[in-house]
């Protein structure tokens, strides 16, 4: 391997894009907090913040994110 450079993985766009489409995501605001369906999954969060941290987690690695709350929502 003298002489190749390894290239950083890269988590390719197309593939983040496509699997976003795999799951309808809507947002509820409450009077305190929201509720987040993403599928046939609700999850409840008191803050706006957090809720905006973990779907920007999700929207840059869905496959990473939904794998993550599949074993919390079991």
């Amino acid at each position: 391997m003298e002489g190749r450079e390894l290239e950083p993985k890269v988590i390719n766009q197309a593939s983040i894009e496509t699997r976003l489409e795999d799951y309808d995501v809507r947002i509820n605001f409450l009077s305190r907090g929201c509720i987040v369906r993403v599928g046939c999954k609700s999850i409840a969060f008191e803050d706006n913040d957090e809720m905006i941290a973990v779907l920007s987690e999700y929207v840059n690695d869905p496959t990473k994110i939904s794998k993550k709350w599949r074993e919390i929502l079991k």
